[in-house]
């Protein structure tokens, strides 16, 4: 079964998708061989893969994707149009969350005894269940590590998640001075952050690609492409302004992860659909 996914820059869990923009991952077969993609039997006798379902726009089912690539599981990817639900892909949600009335978001991965939703219960489900396989550093590998991701998370996946809010505030002087003195303290929190809690020579938080970064990944790549929208706001210049050679660096490494960079879109791409759903509100 061929599966084609690219998700990225969605602006919330649930929003509708502005357009896919899909690229295709390798089937059951050559997903095995392929790097990031693999560490299952693709044998006929082997037990069913994993589905997970993506919309291929969403920066939370990014994460997940993300977890999927750097932990090398072998899956089934489920391109999911969210303004046109299947029934398989409700379903799949509803045993997940069953909620009555609870609306269908991605991600969800269906594990065939039970389904899970919600980006960062997948993400760190994910690490715990293929723990030592692939990027073996991506949980922690101690309680303090992983504490450590989570904390990275916690503090500052809700600063980060404001892309489209800068943007929307880009006409209007004191609302966007506000968002870019609350972006710029994040950002020295984040230099802080990393100076007392980083682990080793590397970027990263723990020495390697964590899933704290993963939870920040594709707001990291909304950032990059801020300057389309505010000329003025231009993340990478704020913090060599500001000093900030730790988030400077994470910030750089980030956007290179070969699963980050497969897990999303282009900057062309993500500019389109931004702009398709600036038309709509407007």
């Amino acid at each position: 079964m061929s599966a084609t996914v690219a998700p990225t820059a969605e602006l919330g869990d649930g929003v509708a998708d502005a357009g896919p923009m899909p690229t295709t991952l390798p089937t059951k077969t050559d997903a095995v061989a392929s790097p990031g993609v693999g560490g299952g039997d693709p044998s006929p006798d082997a037990a069913p893969l994993p589905k997970f379902y993506n919309s291929g726009t969403c920066p939370y089912a990014q994460r997940a994707l993300i977890a999927l690539l750097e932990c090398e599981v072998l899956f089934d990817a489920v391109k999911v149009d969210l303004q046109a639900k299947s029934d398989a892909f409700s379903a799949a949600y509803a045993r997940g969350n069953p909620s009555p009335g609870a609306k269908a978001t991605v991600p969800v991965l269906d594990l065939g005894n039970m389904c899970l939703t919600e980006s960062m219960v997948v993400v760190q489900f994910i690490g715990e269940r293929w723990r030592g396989q692939g990027n073996a550093a991506f949980l922690g590998d101690t309680p303090q590590s992983t504490a450590k991701a989570r904390l990275m998370f916690e503090l500052f996946a809700p600063a980060f998640d404001n892309v489209f809010t800068i943007i929307k505030h880009r006409d209007d002087t004191v609302a966007l001075a506000e968002d870019l003195a609350f972006l710029r303290a994040k950002l020295s929190a984040l230099e802080l952050f990393l100076s007392t809690h980083g682990e080793g020579d590397s970027p990263f938080l723990l020495g390697d690609f964590s899933f704290g970064e993963a939870a920040l990944a594709s707001f990291v790549f909304g950032y990059s492409v801020l300057p389309h929208f505010v000329p003025q706001v231009d993340v990478r210049a704020m913090c060599e302004e500001a000093g900030l050679s730790l988030v400077l660096a994470w910030y750089d490494a980030v956007l290179a992860r070969p699963s980050v960079v497969a897990s999303g879109r282009t900057a062309e791409e993500v500019i389109t659909t931004i702009e398709a759903i600036l038309a709509h509100m407007s």
